[in-house]
């Protein structure tokens, strides 16, 4: 019995610890995702500057 309980305790930090590591993880990955986010607005916002510029308007016509 005390081994099977041994052995659930065990089970039971490995849990733990896994969940910690994923939650980190996920932290992580949702810091890169508003990191991307923002940088895309950023090239959007580049890019219909640029599309909407007199020498671009110009480029257009020409082809």
């Amino acid at each position: 019995m005390e081994s099977s309980n041994t052995k659930s305790l065990q089970e039971l930090e490995q849990v733990r610890e896994d969940s910690t590591t994923l939650e980190k993880e996920n932290q992580r990955l949702q810091s890169e995702i508003r990191r991307l986010k923002a940088e895309n607005r950023i090239t959007a916002k580049e890019t219909k500057h640029i599309a909407e510029s007199e020498p671009f308007e110009k480029w257009k016509t020409w082809n």
